[in-house]
C-alpha cells in the first residue's frame, strides 16, 4: 500500500533479472508489473500515530496536506526532510507554515 491524495490502484513497472529454464540458462531481463493499493492516510483505520516520518523527495507538502485530519486529531511528532529552494525561501517554508497553522 502507498499513500496518495486519491484512493485507487497504483502500478509499478520494472525489469528484473531472472533465470529461465533451470540454473544453467543465462540471466535475462524480465518485464514485471506490480499493482498496489493507493490510499489516503486520513481514510485508513489505524491507531493514532505518535510519530510520522516523511521523506517524499520534495513532495512533503503534499503528504502533509493529505494527512491533515490525522495530524489535527493525533498531534503526532513529525519528522520531515524539507528541501531548500534557493532563491525561493517562501517555498522552502511552506510545509513548516502549514504545520504551524495547526
Amino acid at each position: 500500500m502507498a499513500l496518495t491524495e486519491l484512493a485507487s490502484l497504483g502500478e509499478y513497472r520494472y525489469k528484473a533479472l531472472g533465470c529461465l529454464r533451470g540454473w544453467r540458462s543465462s540471466l535475462k531481463a524480465l518485464k514485471c508489473t506490480c499493482f498496489f493499493e493507493l490510499a489516503r492516510l486520513d481514510y485508513l483505520s489505524l491507531p493514532a500515530p505518535t510519530t510520522i516520518k516523511i521523506d517524499a523527495e520534495d513532495h512533503e507538502l503534499e503528504v502533509l496536506e493529505v494527512a491533515t485530519a490525522v495530524i489535527d486529531s493525533a498531534r503526532p511528532f513529525i519528522i520531515l526532510e524539507n528541501w531548500l529552494h534557493h532563491g525561493k525561501p517562501r517555498l522552502t517554508l511552506v510545509p513548516l507554515t502549514l504545520l504551524s497553522a495547526r
